[in-house]
């Protein structure tokens, strides 16, 4: 049996909000991609798909904690995408305090067991091997 899908129509409505400030700051299109892609928007100029972009909304500032968690499989999915795409990897993280960006340069991440703190556990697979991402390489949109 499959892991239940925990994406809400408030997280996907979220997204979409970031997604259009994207858009216009950034004079593209973001199309959103099947789930089995592991991103979530391919972003496009006249249909050509030029990257492609994960869109995260948290409910903390930025600076609450010195780096930004991930999922290891999601960031490992999307390495292997852009490397055989040759289209480059962007994260967007909308905190309480701004739209930040960390574009994939192959680097090195700091490898944890990490995941939803145990009081806000849905299931066992929330935690799971996470990178931790210095946001010292995040840049304000």
């Amino acid at each position: 049996m499959g892991r239940k899908f925990y994406e809400t129509q408030e997280n996907l409505d979220n997204e979409r909000r970031v997604a259009d400030m994207l858009e216009s700051k950034w004079n593209c299109k973001l199309k959103k991609v099947s789930y089995k892609l592991m991103v979530d928007f391919a972003v496009c100029r006249n249909d050509e798909i030029k990257a492609w972009i994960e869109i995260k909304c948290r409910k903390i500032s930025f600076g609450f904690k010195p780096q930004y968690m991930i999922s290891m499989h999601k960031i490992n999915f999307a390495r292997q995408q852009a490397k055989q795409t040759g289209l480059p990897f962007t994260l967007v993280v909308e905190f309480r305090d701004g739209v930040y960006y960390w574009v994939d340069k192959g680097q090195q991440l700091c490898l944890k067991w990490g995941g939803v703190s145990k009081k806000y556990m849905r299931d066992d697979q929330d935690r799971e091997p996470c990178y931790y991402i210095d946001l010292l390489e995040f840049k304000r949109l």
